[in-house]
């Protein structure tokens, strides 16, 4: 039985190993054309005219919260003064812009801080509403 030929095997296998990566090499832009074509047509019907929360904060409400509510600003305040101001401000935006993130997670952050007490029943204010509003992000 002759002693098979190693060496010519081995470029046998290395050409179809290198063909096989040229063709994946080859196919990868036409493929990654389809994936952004795709996902940019499904992204723009699946729109709302409603921006989600969470995302970039308006420009309304970053100014409010960069100007109002400045630290250097609150500084200056007693506690009673700095926690009703805050309070008030950010209950202001809360009203005026329901489905911005930031003002909820500032006063969330301001009760857990100055009014440790009060925490628990905005907390669950939060719960009732997730649970009476399913559908809204």
């Amino acid at each position: 039985m002759p002693i098979p030929d190693l060496h010519r095997w081995n470029m046998q296998r290395d050409l179809l190993v290198n063909r096989r990566a040229a063709a994946r090499t080859a196919a990868r832009p036409a493929l990654l054309a389809v994936v952004i074509f795709v996902s940019g047509s499904v992204q723009t019907q699946a729109q709302t005219g409603l921006r989600l929360p969470g995302c970039a904060p308006a420009a309304e409400v970053s100014d409010v919260v960069d100007h109002k509510l400045d630290p250097r600003l609150l500084d200056r305040m007693n506690v009673r003064k700095r926690l009703a101001f805050q309070r008030q401000t950010l209950t202001d935006l809360i009203a005026r812009y329901p489905r911005e993130l930031l003002p909820y997670e500032n006063l969330r952050d301001v009760l857990r801080q100055y009014a440790p007490d009060e925490y628990p029943a905005f907390r669950e204010g939060w719960i009732k509403m997730a649970q009476d509003t399913p559908t809204i992000p």
